[in-house]
């Protein structure tokens, strides 16, 4: 494989099909950092070219669109990238310093991770990494190692898109299984979990039976009750997805309180034993990541109460 330029050549018909259809495309362009240090990938705005925010859906396009921003301005774009989110069935692999490239070979580790994950995979800017895109039956936090250089994450980020392919492999498939094996085999230690968004930790202001009768009667009502008694249609069957999709609701009615969200979703329709089980070498379970993911993923989105508590008749 020849060296891979920092200015790609994207080639459209090279974006998995699963790819095209979320309408979570950015640009992207590297910047120097303060003191002349290295320069980073930030995302830009395909609309406006100014940065964009992996935080933020007004600042991200759709494929087609993203490809003609950038190919229209070449001379202050890098390249074009997808976010990640919770609300999307990916997950990216980042394989930093692991080819050469000049012969295209690879490194132990690299080869690997695509034997167990033999998916969507492509070369880096630089041309000295690969990233793969998989999609997850699970929640998996952000995971960061530094010897060899892996990071593993399925929200908050975006990866660079260049279609320069491994072998000309465009289908994405599924790494539930093989996920947790390499988590095992290079992160076995829980201090290669990503805290660099702290769990916050606060007691509820309302009942149970409060949060529940305030979900109920909501705009979004249909969608809780739906999920409550224990339906993931909306998601395709995905019931991982449906999963987070009630923690997130709860979270934003019980707000930031652990303990209540995880008893409020033992008693919905959508408990099961997997709940329970432990699925990361931190020796956390399916059901505390999903709630912690769901908990960072509202940021500080939450309802409160304690201001409709002061303006309860009965406390005056």
């Amino acid at each position: 494989m020849s060296v891979v330029s920092n200015k790609p050549s994207i080639n459209a018909n090279a974006v998995p099909a699963m790819l095209r259809h979320f309408d979570q495309w950015v640009c992207w362009k590297y910047v120097q950092d303060h003191g002349g240090g290295r320069q980073r990938k930030v995302p830009v705005n395909p609309k406006s070219r100014r940065f964009a925010s992996v935080k933020d859906r007004s600042t991200w396009t759709g494929i087609d669109n993203a490809i003609l921003t950038y190919f229209q301005h070449l001379d202050e774009l890098d390249g074009i990238g997808f976010v990640f989110t919770v609300d999307d069935p990916f997950i990216g692999i980042d394989l930093d310093d692991c080819r050469n490239p000049t012969t295209g070979d690879l490194s132990f580790t690299a080869y690997e991770i695509l034997e167990r994950i033999p998916t969507y995979t492509e070369v880096s800017p630089s041309g000295t990494g690969l990233k793969a895109i998989a999609t997850i039956d699970s929640v998996v936090p952000s995971r960061r190692r530094s010897d060899p250089e892996i990071e593993i994450y399925s929200s908050g980020r975006f990866f660079t898109i260049t279609t320069l392919t491994i072998n000309g492999n465009l289908r994405i498939r599924d790494a539930t299984d093989a996920i947790a094996d390499i988590l095992s085999l290079y992160f076995d230690d829980p201090g290669d979990l990503d805290n660099s968004i702290p769990l916050p930790a606060a007691p509820s202001c309302a009942s149970d039976q409060a949060v529940l009768q305030k979900a109920m009667a909501a705009r979004n009502g249909d969608k809780f009750r739906e999920l409550w008694g224990g339906s993931s249609r909306g998601f395709n069957s995905n019931q991982s997805q449906a999963d987070l999709s009630l923690c997130r609701l709860l979270a934003f009615w019980c707000g930031p309180c652990v303990d209540q969200i995880d008893r409020l979703f033992r008693s919905s329709g959508l408990f099961r034993s997997k709940w329970d089980e432990r699925h990361f070498s931190s020796g956390a379970t399916y059901g505390t990541e999903t709630i912690q993911r769901a908990i960072v993923a509202q940021g500080t989105a939450f309802y409160r109460w304690q201001r409709l508590l002061n303006h309860d008749p009965k406390n005056e």
